[in-house]
């Protein structure tokens, strides 16, 4: 059998050369820098108000700051937001850490109590 140009080809046909086709490529998996940074930001928003209470937001905004370094350090997707999710989940970490030292250097300072 041999190509005639003038011939339509036929779409149905089996291809020439072999019958082996590419296996499709793989399906990327689950990013664990976006879930990572999902989890930081939620914890990191449950630590801000929570840091009114004493001592209590600070320790989820430490596991928001720790979850938040985790997030930005491991390789993610392209295109994932999960890197900047992680440094949102670090800054909202932060804030409790600050406003107890704020609240320590006001209660230092007025010795009335």
């Amino acid at each position: 059998m041999s190509f005639d140009p003038s011939q339509p080809q036929n779409p149905y046909a089996a291809p020439q050369g072999g019958s082996y086709m590419q296996p499709p490529p793989p399906t990327p998996g689950p990013d664990p820098p976006l879930i990572l940074g999902i989890i930081s930001i939620a914890v990191g928003v449950m630590a801000v108000p929570l840091s009114c209470c004493v001592c209590v937001g600070i320790f989820p905004g430490a596991l928001a700051v720790i979850l938040g370094v985790v997030a930005i350090i491991m390789p993610s997707q392209p295109g994932s937001p999960g890197k900047y999710l992680g440094i949102g989940g670090i800054v909202l970490g932060l804030v409790p850490f600050i406003w107890f030292v704020v609240s320590l250097i006001i209660s230092a300072a007025n010795q009335n109590f």
